[in-house]
């Protein structure tokens, strides 16, 4: 029984609870607004933000991208906040959508089947701080082929667009953890040097 304790509390010790690794545009730079060349960030495991600031014509497109990492999985993306800086409402509508590999396409009719998922980018379509962007990212109600979460490890890039006149503030949240695999394996080796201790404790 103390051994199978002592191995569930090194499971959940591997599971991160946070960690942030922020990217504010007011900080770090503007985001690129170009498909070919995203501005790179970085992700570590745990809750990762971007916040950036979008409105036509002058910056109508953020692109960044980033990886995940060998053992890793993205397994959620949040819409933390979403605010129309010019009108100060929420139902000025946006859109946001992930593509595989580290370019990207401008979304449009032409373009649709050229990334993985696209969605509408509010309130109104994500209500609550909590609704999983990556979910309906993955059914690919705006365009897109469509994909399967989580997401493992590779290069992935995000686009979030206002083609409207409204400037429009967003902060993204991608919880990155170790992929089920990485951990059961980090656990057979505890449970294992665990149970040789206590053989060699019992042998005294």
């Amino acid at each position: 029984m103390r051994v199978y304790l002592l191995i569930s509390l090194f499971v959940v010790s591997c599971v991160p609870t946070s960690y942030a690794n922020d990217y504010q545009e007011s900080i770090d730079g503007d985001l690129s607004g170009d498909p070919l060349n995203p501005t790179a960030v970085s992700l570590d495991v745990g809750i990762n933000t971007v916040t950036g600031r979008v409105s036509a014509p002058d910056d109508t497109r953020d692109y960044f991208t980033f990886s995940i990492g060998a053992g890793q999985e993205l397994t959620e993306l949040f819409l933390l906040e979403y605010t129309d800086l010019d009108t100060g409402g929420t139902g000025n509508r946006g859109f946001i959508h992930l593509d595989d590999g580290s370019q990207s396409v401008i979304p449009g009719p032409t373009t649709a089947l050229e990334f993985l998922g696209g969605s509408h980018l509010d309130r109104a379509t994500f209500p609550s701080p909590s609704d999983d962007v990556l979910q309906a990212l993955a059914a690919a109600p705006q365009g897109g082929v469509g994909f399967t979460t989580p997401l493992g490890p590779g290069d992935y890039t995000i686009n979030v667009q206002q083609t409207g006149p409204q400037s429009t503030g967003y902060s993204l949240a991608l919880n990155v953890v170790p992929e089920p695999s990485g951990v059961m394996l980090f656990a057979a080796a505890a449970l294992g040097l665990v149970v040789q201790r206590s053989r060699s404790t019992d042998r005294r």
